[in-house]
Order: C-alpha cells, then sequence, then structure tokens
C-alpha cells in the first residue's frame, strides 16, 4: 500500500523521517515537501494534487499532520470524483482553526509599541514588555506557526479559508480518521488546536453524517505528533 505523509506548518517533509523509517518494510511510503512550509493550505492542496499525479492509477492513504491536514481536505473537496484516496489520517489538524490566532498581531504590535514608548520616554524597562512579546512569537515559531504568515491567517477560526472549505461535502467512499492529541499538561488540546478542532464533525464537513469516521486519541506534544508511530500504524 501506497502511504503519503503530509508535512504541517512550518515543518518538511523530514518530519515524518522516524515515522517513514519504521514503515517502510511495510508500506511504499511518500512525502510531499511544500515550497511554502508556511503558506496557504489552499495553494498547498494545489502542490498536493500534482504530487499526487505521479502515481497515476494507483490507491494511496493520505497521512497529514497540522495544516497539512487542512491541505488534503482541499484537495478531496475539489477533486470528489476523480480522487484516488482510500484513508484520510490526521493528526492535531484544526478543522475549526485555533483560537490563538484570533491575536496573530498582537506580539509583534506589543513589540512595536513598547520599544518606541521606551525609547521615547526613556523608560527602558518596557524593553522587557517586548522580550516577552518576542518570546511569545518564537513559542508559536516552535509550535509550527509564524505568526503573520499565510498559515496563520488560513486557521483564524472562521477565516474566509476555513469557511469556504467546511461548507464542502468530503467524498463518501475515503475513511476518515482523526488522531487527536492532547498532552497532559494542556487543558484543551495540543497547544495551538483544541480537541473539538482536531476533530472532524458537522461543523467542518457538510456531509459529515454519509462518510466513515472514527478517531483515536494521543498524549503527545505538538511537535512529536508527526512521530506518533503507534497511532499511525493502527489506522493504516
Amino acid at each position: 500500500m501506497k502511504i503519503i505523509f503530509i508535512h504541517g506548518s512550518g515543518t518538511d517533509k523530514n518530519a515524518w523521517n522516524n515515522t517513514i523509517e519504521t514503515l517502510k518494510n511495510r508500506h511504499k511510503c511518500f512525502a510531499v515537501n511544500f515550497n511554502d512550509r508556511f503558506g496557504d493550505p489552499a495553494e498547498q492542496a494545489l502542490e498536493l494534487g500534482k504530487f499526487l499525479d505521479q502515481f497515476k492509477n494507483d490507491s494511496f492513504v493520505l497521512v497529514a499532520h497540522s495544516s497539512g491536514g487542512l491541505a488534503a481536505r482541499k484537495y478531496l473537496a475539489d477533486n470528489f470524483q476523480s480522487h484516488k484516496t482510500l484513508k484520510l489520517i490526521t493528526i492535531g489538524t484544526p478543522n475549526l482553526g485555533s483560537f490563538g490566532m484570533f491575536f496573530n498581531y498582537a506580539p509583534i504590535l506589543v513589540e512595536i509599541i513598547a520599544s518606541i514608548i521606551a525609547l521615547a520616554t526613556e523608560k527602558y524597562f518596557l524593553f522587557s514588555i517586548a522580550l516577552l512579546a518576542a518570546g511569545l512569537d518564537y513559542i508559536f515559531y516552535l509550535l509550527g506557526i509564524k505568526l503573520l504568515s499565510k498559515a496563520a491567517s488560513a486557521i483564524k477560526p472562521n477565516s474566509r479559508f476555513l469557511q469556504d472549505l467546511n461548507s464542502k461535502p468530503l467524498p463518501k467512499d475515503v475513511e476518515y480518521i482523526s488522531i487527536v492529541s492532547k498532552p497532559w499538561y494542556h487543558f484543551f488540546g495540543d497547544g495551538l488546536a483544541s480537541c473539538e478542532s482536531q476533530r472532524l464533525s458537522a461543523k467542518c464537513i457538510s456531509n459529515f453524517k454519509e462518510i466513515k469516521y472514527k478517531e483515536i486519541n494521543i498524549n503527545c506534544p505538538r511537535t512529536q505528533e508527526p512521530n506518533a508511530v503507534d497511532a499511525i500504524s493502527s489506522v493504516i
């Protein structure tokens, strides 16, 4: 069986190296590498389609992390009849967006304003506030999100991209599996997407009641989700 791995925002195909190394003796594994790691999932869906064209009439399983799952859903919605997908497995995908992206401009604004006031008033302690804002920006970067990127705009709840994607049906001949990640130290999800957002539901698929769907839960840090080999192999 061919398995196509789709990376999420802020990473590349190498995020799947450990998983592919484990599965390659049982499956033929391939990994797409998007041109822009922080790109628009709609544009990445087109890249994914071109990548999948090389397999001609072969069927395959898609395994997608984070916003890569949105690109995969967009691909399936746009290729409703012509796709060759057997399963779509998503891990930590923000199907309903990430609440934190409502404030994606806040850190840079705080950095700028605090720095200007510090220089103008010579109250240099305000630079500590700018540093805290820069630290928050860096934390999101470690989670795979560049706050002023196309990816961040796309996963803002009720963004134009999500409104369009979540209004569309998905092919009924595909099996859908959500791997929902919630480390013990997070209350609502994996640090970027809530558990509710990581699930597929009628809120994000217009024909949800007609598709074959299941989900499994894991306790895994967001940055390690592509290495959740046991969870992935259990649903392939």
